[in-house]
């Protein structure tokens, strides 16, 4: 059984989560897809973007997520890619936003 995972996000953001979350949710569409063939440039630009963004809207396990599928996408491999994808559904439907 997964666990909630309870984050604090600043109010002064919160009208941007919404839709940086949505977009997270299409990018696990888009990376299954490019996966499925074998697009790894595609799933790199994607994962780099996520290693880049995710700490700027308090989400560091997106960070993290994004940097080990940047990883797996260089060394071709493309069970840690699937693994990192699962993570990042996981971690999207898990999470819960507190705004102070």
């Amino acid at each position: 059984m997964d666990e909630t995972i309870h984050l604090k996000i600043s109010k002064t953001i919160e009208d941007l989560i919404p839709s940086y979350l949505d977009n997270r949710k299409k990018d696990i569409v888009s990376l299954n897809n490019a996966l499925d063939q074998e697009n790894l440039d595609f799933i790199q630009g994607v994962a780099h973007k996520l290693k880049g963004s995710g700490g700027g809207y308090g989400f560091d396990a997106i960070s993290d997520i994004g940097r080990t599928m940047e990883i797996s996408a260089k060394e071709k491999n493309k069970k840690k890619i699937k693994d990192a994808i699962n993570a990042l559904t996981q971690y999207l439907e898990n999470i819960c936003i507190t705004y102070e």
